[in-house]
């Protein structure tokens, strides 16, 4: 059956969603999607060879006629799976989300869209919002860290619910995955699509980013956004501005960084433990971005 669209949604837009072991929020990913009231788009679901059961989630669903389904048959990292979809989309538009984020409300995608009216906008991001009930599950320790994620932030091209002109995407030849796997692909896209038109950034739609966060994970983030830093200094170099330069490269200057984040913003906790394992993440940061900075590939 062809699905009916209107004047505001003659654009095929193509949503493309890498998941990788997202078994609890796949299910909701992906029905808010289809829920939502833009009508004419198809769902391109990338399986990025999980271990867990994400999988028999999302292939409840490959019987509609709008979802594509592609499996990884090896781990290939968040990039060369968005990259994956892309090549396999149709429409106009491309709209990148990921496995723990889902639309707020059904109206999302048309707002997401509503400002590539202007023919010189080339990507609009939505708001990200952090859940404050999931927050409330961690323990004190965890809240503290993490406390200033919590509520209605503004989203960068961090693939959270953005949306792209497929032919820019395809004129900067899509996100560097010889470089990239998993971080750094958002900054990196900054800097490619600047020549090319403007990003509108903070559409009124919102995106739930439901992902619960311990130490083991905020070292682990830690470690992976050191390494994509140091990899965008050396191929960027100072075409990186403003706080993407002060939040990538003046965090190197250790443990400055690590303290004036203290003072800021955790001081009131009067933590021992909170101080210490600031000093830990900025000198693993540090580390691994030296080790990005000097990685050939």
């Amino acid at each position: 059956m062809k699905i009916k669209t209107t004047k505001k949604d003659k654009h095929l837009v193509s949503i493309v969603i890498p998941f990788y072991n997202n078994e609890r929020t796949a299910e909701k990913v992906i029905k808010t999607v289809l829920n939502q009231n833009y009508k004419n788009k198809e769902i391109i679901l990338v399986n990025d060879y999980s271990s867990d059961d994400t999988l028999k989630k999302i292939e409840k669903y490959k019987s509609k006629k709008n979802i594509r389904i592609i499996n990884n048959k090896k781990n290939l990292g968040l990039v060369k799976s968005l990259n994956n979809g892309i090549k396999n989309s149709k429409g106009e538009f491309v709209v990148t989300l990921l496995g723990d984020c889902y639309p707020e409300s059904n109206n999302w995608l048309t707002l997401l869209l509503e400002p590539f009216k202007d023919k010189n906008v080339i990507a609009t991001t939505p708001l990200v919002k952090y859940p404050k009930e999931l927050w409330e599950k961690f323990d004190n320790f965890a809240k503290e860290l993490t406390k200033e994620n919590v509520g209605i932030k503004l989203s960068g091209l961090n693939q959270k619910g953005v949306a792209y002109r497929k032919e820019v995407l395809v004129k900067v030849g899509l996100f560097n995955e010889k470089i990239f796997k998993n971080f750094g692909e958002d900054f990196d896209m900054i800097v490619k699509l600047k020549p090319y038109g403007k990003v509108y950034y903070g559409t009124n739609g919102i995106i739930i980013h439901y992902h619960p966060l311990d130490r083991k994970e905020l070292i682990k983030k830690t470690i992976s956004y050191g390494k994509s830093f140091g990899l965008l200094f050396r191929v960027h170099g100072f075409k990186l501005r403003g706080w993407k330069l002060k939040g990538g490269l003046f965090r190197v200057l250790f443990p400055f960084w690590a303290i004036a984040k203290y003072f800021k913003s955790h001081r009131q906790s009067r933590s021992l433990e909170i101080f210490i394992f600031l000093l830990k993440k900025n000198f693993i940061y540090t580390i691994n971005f030296i080790k990005g900075f000097i990685t050939r590939k």
